[in-house]
């Protein structure tokens, strides 16, 4: 009688461990799932919610699979992809590992909040208005009127006027899968302050990144950007107004290089041809080459310059040779 017992329960513990066998090595996931870890959730917790979400088909297996290769303390939060086909030791070695699913984000060297909002929504972080009451709106036309826009809700103590324009590092950055608007921005700054900040004088930053903005869309050799620079200093020092359409084009939006005799009436104060000195603030955000050039101008004897089809920046000294070169390359 014990001994028939005795193979009864053997038989039993065999068929047990067969069966958690086939089912931790063997029995693969049919569906693919984002499956978010907490920080705190616990292993019966999660097993629990991988069951839910359909990625396994026994909690007890997973749990088991855990304790017995002394993972239990090791489980990382965070976003995970789990692919149809992905078993019970796969599921694990991404957890264990903190293989997270992440989301790649890539800002263009230049662009505006404008830019940058859209692009957000694209990807479905957020809309442009949720964007806007956190970094702030910059300067529209609306029904033939001109708006300020309004002030960004984070709080820096260099930028005067109100909006983050310019401070938005322009960078790849890998966020979590369920990143957020606020997230996404907060990084973007807290990047300009790790990379910008150390090498301009603080209290300057505002002037530096708003000029900077300006080169940015200007020219894309350093040292074109390092010329024009110079160029921008001489002619606030002798009072002539800088007159960079980019200026204007901030408040247009139009997808061009240059601006109407009507477009450059228009008043509002980040207009170069009507307002003396640098604009209210940033027109974009500054690549780090053109910040170096802000803080490294370079002094010439040029007063003018201009950007030929072919992207090559002419340089002029006089306002008659700058006219010979408008007349020679941009008619």
């Amino acid at each position: 009688m014990i001994k028939k017992i005795f193979i009864l329960v053997a038989l039993t513990i065999i068929l047990l461990v067969f069966f958690a066998v086939i089912e931790v090595f063997f029995t693969r996931s049919n569906t693919e799932v984002i499956f978010t870890i907490n920080r705190g959730d616990r292993l019966p917790e999660i097993a629990k919610n991988l069951k839910q979400e359909g990625v396994i088909n026994s909690p007890y297996a997973f749990s088991l699979y855990i304790i017995s290769s002394n993972n239990r303390k090791n489980l990382q939060a965070g976003s995970y992809l789990f692919y149809p086909g992905i078993n019970i030791p796969e599921i694990a070695e991404k957890i264990v590992s903190g293989d997270v699913q992440t989301k790649r984000l890539t800002f263009i060297e230049g662009w505006d909040l404008n830019d940058i909002a859209q692009y957000l929504e694209n990807e479905g972080i957020g809309t442009k208005e949720e964007f806007y009451n956190l970094a702030g709106k910059p300067p529209y036309i609306e029904n033939g009127e001109v708006n300020l826009g309004y002030s960004s809700s984070i709080d820096i103590d260099y930028i005067e006027n109100g909006t983050l324009e310019g401070f938005l590092f322009p960078d790849t950055y890998h966020f979590p899968i369920d990143v957020n608007m606020k997230d996404v921005i907060l990084a973007m700054l807290s990047n300009f302050q790790e990379k910008v900040l150390p090498i301009i004088d603080n209290e300057d930053v505002f002037k530096i990144i708003t000029k900077a903005s300006m080169i940015e869309k200007e020219v894309y050799l350093e040292e074109d950007k390092k010329l024009i620079s110079g160029i921008i200093d001489k002619r606030i020092n002798m009072g002539m107004p800088l007159q960079i359409d980019a200026t204007v084009i901030y408040l247009t939006q139009k997808r061009t290089t240059t601006v109407t005799t009507e477009e450059k009436k228009i008043d509002f104060p980040y207009n170069t041809y009507l307002y003396l000195g640098l604009p209210k603030g940033p027109i974009s955000n500054p690549s780090m080459l053109s910040i170096k050039a802000t803080i490294e101008s370079q002094d010439s004897d040029y007063l003018y310059y201009l950007s030929k089809p072919t992207g090559e920046t002419v340089f002029s000294r006089t306002l008659e040779e700058h006219n010979i070169a408008k007349n020679k390359y941009l008619r």
